[in-house]
């Protein structure tokens, strides 16, 4: 039924849950995420399962994957339902398939990636010891970045001191 301003519906009534929603991503990530933070665990030579168990990224890690997807689809869809397509059923459920095409086309791969890569910068971050030294690299492949030129001229920075922009680590 469309959502219009006679029918006294709103697009939130309609869709799940924003935490609800969000779990279904988390669920699907967890694992994946997991399994980046324990390979860039080993990457730096020193993975141990203490280390990996005695770290709550898993959690923040698809918390936050969860979030990039789950906000933005959310916006759009409520965008989608609220309007434009007036009292007609084939059209609105047209607006909703495209809304959920566009982001399995061409979005969820990108955010999944630097989710996957964050996940692994984290792991072999959280597997280094105490005051070890880190340097930000860069590689403007997306183009220039200068949070990331700047994190890269403060030079080695000692593990538990946040570099320029903030950031611990690489995402």
């Amino acid at each position: 039924y469309p959502l219009t301003e006679r029918s006294g519906a709103k697009p939130a009534s309609v869709l799940a849950d924003r935490e609800a929603h969000g779990e279904r991503f988390r669920q699907v990530a967890r694992p994946f995420l997991t399994e980046a933070f324990e390979a860039g665990a080993t990457f730096t030579g020193t993975f141990s399962p203490t280390t990996v168990a005695a770290t709550p990224d898993g959690d923040r890690l698809s918390d936050a994957l969860a979030e990039a997807v789950v906000d933005p689809l959310r916006k759009r869809l409520e965008s989608v339902l609220a309007g434009g397509q007036g009292d007609d059923p084939v059209a609105l459920a047209e607006a909703v398939g495209a809304a959920y095409r566009e982001w399995k086309t061409k979005r969820v791969e990108v955010v999944a990636a630097d989710h996957v890569a964050n996940a692994f910068a984290a792991g072999a971050y959280a597997a280094l010891p105490a005051g070890a030294e880190v340097r930000w690299l860069v590689e403007d492949v997306g183009g220039p970045c200068p949070d990331c030129d700047d994190n890269a001229l403060a030079g080695p920075t000692a593990k538990g001191e946040a570099f320029p922009t903030g950031q611990l680590h690489p995402p």
